[in-house]
């Protein structure tokens, strides 16, 4: 996808400076594929006052079984299904799906607030895929949860807010790369997994 970096407005680093002056081409599928300084990953300097790498991802494309917020971190519901954004329909949407649906982006699930509404939110999405979500409250994913598919809905779209701090993912495969403190997943400070660390990827 396309994408535009910026640097040092996602806040301050608390972990090390894993990755420093990283060169990339555009071609490669990894960024531990690019040219950087030094030979180890998670070796370098304890960082207090580099300029940390961000970026914010942008896209038209997704991935089928993705879910997002129409509002960074609450909104109408939208799943990706072939390559498009849909919305969810509302009917028997509660609590237990906004939980899941929370957990899901990152935030804390019970702290996550359901919504069956055309108009709280804005414009409506265009279409519906998913119809009759039902989780029991413990998914880690939506796509766990009982649901069929539909291309209309006469009921309301299902919407959700999400509050509380956002909870990183864990670390455990080394060169896994995700973004810190966006307001979504598109977009926020570069952190890369090392040694079961996330470290932070200066900005040069």
């Amino acid at each position: 996808p396309d994408s535009a970096s910026i640097y040092n407005i996602y806040g301050s680093v608390s972990s090390s400076i894993f990755l420093d002056y990283v060169q990339c081409d555009g071609t490669e599928s990894n960024i531990l594929d690019c040219d950087y300084y030094g030979n180890n990953v998670g070796v370098y300097y304890q960082g207090s006052t580099c300029i940390t790498a961000g970026v914010y991802c942008y896209s038209t494309s997704c991935t089928t079984g993705s879910v997002r917020l129409t509002d960074g971190i609450e909104g109408y519901v939208e799943s990706c299904y072939s390559g498009r954004w849909y919305g969810v329909c509302g009917y028997n949407w509660n609590y237990q799906d906004a939980f899941v649906l929370c957990r899901e982006l990152g935030y804390p699930a019970t702290d996550a607030e359901w919504y069956q509404s055309n108009h709280q939110f804005g414009k409506p999405p265009h279409g519906t895929y998913l119809y009759d979500v039902r989780c029991i409250g413990n998914e880690n994913n939506i796509t766990y949860c009982s649901k069929s598919s539909t291309s209309s809905c006469s009921y309301s779209f299902a919407a959700v807010r999400c509050a509380g701090e956002r909870i990183n993912s864990s670390c455990g495969v080394d060169g896994t790369i995700h973004l810190a403190d966006g307001t979504d997943s598109n977009e926020g400070r570069v952190e890369i997994c090392s040694n079961g660390v996330w470290g932070t990827v200066y900005w040069d």
